[in-house]
């Protein structure tokens, strides 16, 4: 009795062609239909109703991150400034004058006001008490130190902080739908077929997203849930072709073609984004789905021109393409 591969298995062929953002991936794909006479599937920018607004929300959230960094900065600085001056009010010799005491608190908290938690500034009051309630200059000013310190600690051990994108889950399960429903499509079309991007590579930009804070934990659960119950159900593609290009290349290549809800995208992002792709390579592709690997860097592809050499690798790797595995 034969077996569902060969039951079900369909007869053409599938190939993607993965890449970061600006990697020429398109260009590929379209040389690729047009030599061998394939299908082209291209990714749904176009369609895309979340894209705009996500990219907008990713320069106003860099935005708002740099102001969190620089107040977070400012707070640093104020409590090192205050550990001075109470490490120097402790070691005196001679007796603490209280009213010194209290002149370190108000100026403290008069310079730093902005900069400092609340939580932290009900501390400096309760301070203001202590001394007002006649208790030990010395040992309000080692209590004053103590608390300095320990809020020093916590501002540098915390790490900046992340906003979160509303619409980055939303944005992510749309993606998630359409790139399934084009590869269904695909597969049963009864032709062969070169797509732009494919269904794995949404797990990087997810995954991405949450580590970056933009996509909370909860709903990135949620989605990485839905999309391994999804693609488990998926034919694999025949080959993925991964487009292996310097971040500095796709900044390059990206602001060449001017898209407007690209121009915020930053080298820091492609640089983080070809990390993530590396680790997908090494977890989700390598000994699951045939891959070949390109250098896409310039000698590859310059002034949007393909070097034929490269090319014809690309060829005659499509061309050993002998079977589909069935799906994960």
């Amino acid at each position: 009795m034969a077996d569902y591969d060969e039951v079900f298995r369909p007869p053409t062929k599938f190939v993607i062609v993965a890449g970061a953002i600006a990697a020429g991936k398109t260009t590929l794909s379209e040389a690729v239909s047009k030599r061998l006479g394939w299908e082209l599937s291209m990714e749904p920018v176009k369609t895309n109703p979340f894209l705009r607004k996500f990219y907008a929300e990713m320069t106003e959230s860099n935005k708002k991150e740099e102001q969190l960094k620089q107040a977070r900065l400012m707070r640093i600085r104020a409590l090192e400034h205050a550990h001075e001056m109470c490490d120097e009010l402790v070691k005196q010799k001679e007796e603490v004058n209280p009213e010194k005491v209290l002149s370190v608190v108000c100026s403290f908290l008069f310079s730093s006001a902005q900069h400092v938690s609340p939580e932290f500034t009900q501390v400096m009051a309760q301070i203001m008490t202590q001394i007002e309630q006649k208790a030990n200059p010395r040992e309000v000013s080692q209590r004053l130190l103590h608390e300095v310190d320990a809020e020093l600690a916590r501002e540098k051990s915390s790490g900046d902080e992340h906003v979160e994108f509303p619409t980055a889950f939303s944005m992510q399960i749309f993606l998630l739908s359409e790139r399934f429903d084009l590869h269904q499509r695909i597969v049963w079309s009864g032709k062969n077929y070169i797509q732009d991007r494919g269904i794995y590579e949404d797990l990087i930009f997810g995954k991405m997203l949450a580590d970056s804070g933009k996509m909370g934990q909860l709903e990135y659960g949620t989605y990485r849930a839905i999309f391994h119950r999804m693609t488990n159900f998926l034919h694999r593609p025949d080959l993925i072709i991964y487009l292996d290009v310097k971040p500095e290349v796709a900044v390059r290549r990206m602001h060449i073609r001017g898209r407007e809800c690209e121009k915020d995208v930053s080298l820091e992002y492609l640089t983080a984004l070809c990390a993530g792709y590396e680790n997908w390579l090494k977890t989700e592709v390598e000994g699951f789905i045939p891959l070949h690997r390109v250098d896409w860097n310039d000698d590859s592809l310059k002034d949007g021109v393909i070097d034929e050499e490269k090319m014809k690798g690309i060829i005659d790797r499509i061309a050993q393409i002998k079977r589909r595995p069935v799906y994960f």
